[in-house]
């Protein structure tokens, strides 16, 4: 169950282990499940501090930032697929590499908002990127962040495992270098694809509930 809002802060922030992988979770030492209030405080505290997360929540100036982080665990991971499939449609990774769009609902998206000059892709796109969208989508969601909202980075970061190699406590962890990289992007235009992306998903989902 989710938690109301804390003073009009979304839940991303104060309960950054609800979207956390699960590997996060075994480097905390212990699996992080629902609280009340006051051992909910203290486990943020260790979360934070574990991690080196930034504690004190300041809004970023982009109020679509908020719409973005409030969406569930689901629907985040999600998202961040559909941005991975785009990035990699955009690096130039052939569309038969990607799923099936009746298959998958997060390529269909990333296809349909794929002409969308958001981002630009440089280097090479290879079969094992294409196998791996939500992480490449994790690495958009940063780029972004980096830019308009530095603050969320570290959360967004633990959307995917850490890396299994390295077993520093900390999300700014080395990664294996990939054959392609975000040269430049528009934050605002990618807040509004993922908003759309949202839309979209909602209507899929009602669309589904209604046959």
């Amino acid at each position: 169950m989710m938690s109301a809002p804390v003073e009009g802060i979304p839940p991303f922030w104060t309960e950054p282990w609800r979207w956390a992988a699960p590997a996060w979770h075994g480097r905390y030492g212990a699996s992080v499940g629902d609280f009340d209030s006051h051992a909910e405080r203290l486990v943020y505290s260790g979360w934070i501090a574990c991690f080196g997360l930034p504690r004190r929540w300041r809004p970023p100036a982009d109020p679509r930032w908020v719409h973005v982080v409030q969406a569930s665990p689901s629907l985040l991971h999600g998202v961040a697929t559909a941005l991975g499939h785009l990035a990699l449609l955009r690096g130039g990774m052939p569309v038969a590499l990607g799923c099936r769009p009746s298959v998958d609902p997060w390529f269909a998206l990333a296809l349909k908002y794929r002409a969308v000059n958001c981002l630009r892709v440089g280097g090479v796109v290879t079969h094992s990127d294409s196998s791996a969208p939500r992480d490449a989508g994790v690495g958009v969601l940063r780029a972004m962040a980096r830019q308009g909202w530095p603050d969320i980075d570290s959360r967004v970061a633990m959307l995917v495992a850490p890396d299994a190699s390295d077993a520093c406590h900390t999300w700014e962890e080395p990664k294996q270098a990939q054959p392609w990289a975000i040269e430049w992007i528009d934050v605002g235009r990618c807040l509004s694809l993922c908003g759309a992306m949202m839309r979209g998903a909602a209507s899929n989902t009602s669309s589904r509930g209604t046959r």
